[in-house]
């Protein structure tokens, strides 16, 4: 990886937050309540940019253009695997639940 100048391992919590190293929180100066856009490229890597006054515009922009748009991303074939998802991962959920009742 060219061009790192820092790298570290982070772990996921259970609500799915991770903490920022307290290195980069130091060198980006973030503070409580600042904002990070995230981003996952085609090669499936994760990308976190600070949210700056023209990139809080620009999400703005982004989302009320998303709110107009209505281009149909999912076909048929997406809706029809969707349901037989939803469909194991109920059955899935009702095993488990008659395994721990309550």
């Amino acid at each position: 990886m060219a061009n790192v100048i820092f790298e570290d391992i982070v772990k996921i919590m259970e609500r799915g937050q991770v903490t920022i190293p307290i290195k980069l929180r130091e060198l980006f100066n973030f503070q409580k309540g600042f904002r990070l856009w995230i981003r996952v490229n085609q090669n499936k890597k994760i990308e976190l940019e600070p949210i700056t006054e023209d990139k809080g515009k620009e999400l703005n922009q982004w989302l009320k253009k998303m709110l107009n748009d209505k281009t149909q991303y999912f076909v048929d074939f997406d809706e029809k695997k969707l349901r037989q998802i939803r469909k194991k991962s109920k059955n899935k959920l009702l095993k488990l639940y008659e395994k721990n009742p309550r």
